[in-house]
């Protein structure tokens, strides 16, 4: 059963507008871990890096290019609240096929305009509240029986707007998108090309 709260939903809309751009991270392909400051001039290399910071983190992470390695695939975001977003160049999360995307933990998320590639579960919503928007979940797999190539909302509430699910597969679980004990609203999505969907 989908539930769509617009007031929950604005609330946390605005709670970001508030933060604003003075308590932003940067993340960028080409930054750097060590010198890097973290502002979009001199920008971080790795989502681990940004996470040090959560003071910071709570407000915008924005990142650029396309994001690989430890530090970038495989990262848990616990108890924060934050807006996760690409610049207009865009940014992709690339897994090269070996690890997990990110889980999205006990928190308040809105992700926007990044597209996951060739990730083992691209994202897991758990106990959190998720609002994704414009991403793009692209040749994510899912191994070992296990569910949700693309999407897993486990005992969360998620919200998912214009994204694109395409070429995902899940050879021995269920579905590139799974539910279990949360509930989804799926809108304005393009869903093809997938050799499971649930």
């Amino acid at each position: 059963r989908c539930h769509f709260n617009p007031s929950r939903m604005l609330r946390l809309a605005l709670l970001f507008i508030l933060r604003g751009a003075s308590s932003s991270l940067h993340v960028s392909s080409a930054g750097d871990d060590t010198t890097g400051s973290g502002s979009a001039s001199s920008p971080y290399a790795t989502i681990a890096r940004a996470l040090l910071e959560p003071n910071r983190i709570a407000g915008q992470l924005v990142l650029s290019g396309t994001l690989r390695g430890e530090g970038n695939v495989n990262v848990t975001f616990s108890s924060m609240s934050t807006s996760i977003f690409s610049t207009p160049d865009g940014a992709t999360i690339d897994c090269e096929s070996s690890s997990p995307g990110w889980t999205l933990l006990s928190g308040a998320y809105w992700v926007s305009g990044i597209t996951f590639r060739a990730c083992d579960q691209a994202v897991r919503s758990h106990s959190a509240y998720s609002v994704l928007r414009s991403c793009v979940f692209e040749q994510n797999t899912r191994n070992r029986g296990l569910n949700g190539s693309a999407l897993q909302v486990d005992s969360a509430s998620a919200e998912a707007y214009e994204c694109e699910f395409v070429e995902n597969e899940n050879p021995d679980g269920f579905g590139t998108i799974y539910i279990e004990r949360g509930n989804l609203k799926l809108a304005n999505a393009s869903i093809h090309d997938n050799a499971a969907c649930a």
